[in-house]
């Protein structure tokens, strides 16, 4: 008797023909040039249009020194028909023409994908800290959208993800994006990151005025040797925030490593313009004339040389915790606009900056300081922008989640113990209300969790629940519960939004207190 187990959707191994031509398997490096390819279309850039700046961008995540095992974390359809080459007298060379070459010429072609990054979700700070799964990049070439598998080529992409999300224990997956089109994968809406901001160089206060010599702070573009600092501030974030999303921390210092300089020799480039990701630290110096960093910034972009309207994005934006924050935001961009705008001097560029876009969440610590002082506003709203200012979540095991968040929940049980005892016990049999019902039974005891367990349950158990008889003590859709679960919604507002949600009314204080109203804080991630 053979004692191999079935290879399946997340195992590298896995590999399935859905044509004579198109084969859906797990990425190898050799699918690096595809890879940064196509997700030139993932922002809205169309096929043919690709910048260098774009593949830049996008590179790093096909090496594994950014991210361990990115070389093999992209789920791809693969197009193995003959290759059409034709001549050309042009022998020109550039980075955009060798990945398109490569691209075009690769034996397998990658016509779709979805990149799997594995990330860490933090709750009540950081009672709980779980693995979980991103679907970071997704797209899929336009003549293969509808023709030659159409959707069954993207469901298929997403059940390899999950799969693998599974396997390697992730307490749920997320995204952000199109809203109408994640939730065709299982996905429900769970989270608002709110707008973030934006700063209009003209109109600050302190435009044209030059830094005093007397100031305590001072900017400098971050090195190696900060890592360990840059990584005790993303990590006081996590510890001191009720939600948050990011990364282990030996994933962040490879990821430092690289974004600091720690990179293969082809993203050395001679041009500042395509450095990625620069990142500054804001130091200051007490009276003792010692010098300790008390933020840093991250660049998601440089503004490129001879651009007329010089943008950068700011992400993340990091804060000790100690020193004064309305100090901080004010000496940030005292510091920041010159160092940028050194920097656009150097690449040959007379415009100066003109726009700061912050992607900072509602929660952010310091995004009340930046608006006291007037130094940023709202971004505008637009579809665009909320779409990737949202949280899709597919959490594919109740109770593989709960196990995942326990610490949280008895955090939140202890604070409670005034007003449900330190001897409450009860049992929370949760009803997830979808085509096939099932659910999770969490034992209360001692006003901690005992155990969480599977919950199978037929459609005469949801009759006996609303009679008030044996079965669940609370059913919930599937959006709802994820919306309370992720602290979007708190029980009244579910109740208010959810007409068809039933619990037992002496549970409600319960859930009330295990589900409270949750922002999201700062956050790290890529």
């Amino acid at each position: 008797m053979s004692l191999l187990r079935t290879v399946l959707p997340g195992d590298q191994a896995y590999s399935r023909n859905i044509s004579d031509n198109l084969k859906l398997r797990w990425s190898t490096s050799a699918d690096r040039a595809g890879c940064i390819l196509l997700s030139c279309l993932a922002p809205g850039i169309f096929e043919g249009q690709e910048s260098e700046f774009a593949l830049r961008y996008f590179a790093p995540y096909t090496y594994d020194t950014f991210h361990a095992g990115s070389s093999t974390n992209w789920a791809v359809c693969v197009d193995s028909s003959e290759v059409k080459t034709t001549s050309s007298d042009d022998k020109s060379s550039s980075f955009v023409a060798d990945i398109r070459q490569e691209a075009a010429l690769a034996k397998e072609r990658v016509v779709a994908l979805v990149y799997f990054l594995l990330a860490e979700f933090s709750l009540e700070n950081g009672a709980s800290n779980a693995p979980v799964g991103k679907a970071q990049i997704v797209a899929c070439r336009m003549a293969f959208r509808q023709g030659a598998g159409g959707s069954n080529i993207m469901k298929g992409l997403f059940e390899m993800v999950h799969d693998r999300a599974r396997l390697t224990g992730c307490a749920f997956m997320i995204t952000s994006g199109i809203p109408s089109y994640y939730r065709l994968h299982g996905y429900e809406y769970a989270l608002s990151l709110g707008r973030g901001l934006v700063t209009y160089t003209s109109s600050l206060p302190l435009t044209g005025k030059s830094v005093s010599s007397n100031s305590p702070f001072s900017i400098r573009p971050a090195v190696l040797e900060d890592i360990l600092t840059l990584e005790s501030l993303v990590l006081s974030s996590r510890d001191s925030q009720a939600l948050f999303y990011g990364t282990s921390s030996e994933a962040l210092r490879s990821q430092l490593s690289w974004l600091l300089g720690s990179r293969p020799s082809p993203f050395q480039g001679d041009s500042a313009v395509y450095s990625i990701n620069p990142w500054f630290v804001l130091e200051k110096k007490n009276v003792n004339g010692q010098v300790q960093v008390v933020a840093a910034v991250g660049l998601q972009n440089r503004p490129s040389a001879k651009t007329p309207f010089p943008i950068i994005g700011v992400h993340p934006l990091l804060w000790d915790g100690k020193e004064d924050a309305s100090a901080v935001v004010v000496a940030m961009l005292q510091h920041l606009v010159p160092a940028v705008n050194d920097i656009l001097k150097k690449d040959g560029d007379p415009a100066e900056l003109a726009k700061i876009s912050w992607v900072v969440s509602d929660g952010h610590p310091l995004r009340q300081w930046l608006l006291a002082h007037e130094l940023a506003v709202p971004t505008p709203e637009t579809s665009l922008y909320d779409g990737n200012g949202s949280w899709w979540i597919n959490i594919y095991s109740l109770p593989l989640f709960f196990r995942s968040i326990t610490g949280a929940l008895n955090a939140r049980l202890s604070r409670a113990i005034h007003v449900l005892g330190a001897n409450y016990s009860a049992e929370l049999r949760i009803a997830e209300l979808r085509t096939s019902v099932e659910g999770v039974i969490i034992k209360i005891s001692n006003c901690q969790i005992e155990s969480v367990a599977k919950y199978k349950l037929s459609s005469q158990d949801l009759l006996a629940s609303a009679f008030g008889k044996s079965g669940p003590n609370v059913a919930i859709p599937r959006a709802a519960l994820t919306q309370l679960l992720m602290g979007y919604r708190v029980w009244k507002d579910i109740r208010s939004n959810f007409p068809d949600v039933v619990a037992n009314p002496p549970l409600v204080p319960l859930l009330e207190m295990l589900f409270p109203k949750l922002e999201l804080g700062s956050s790290m991630y890529f």
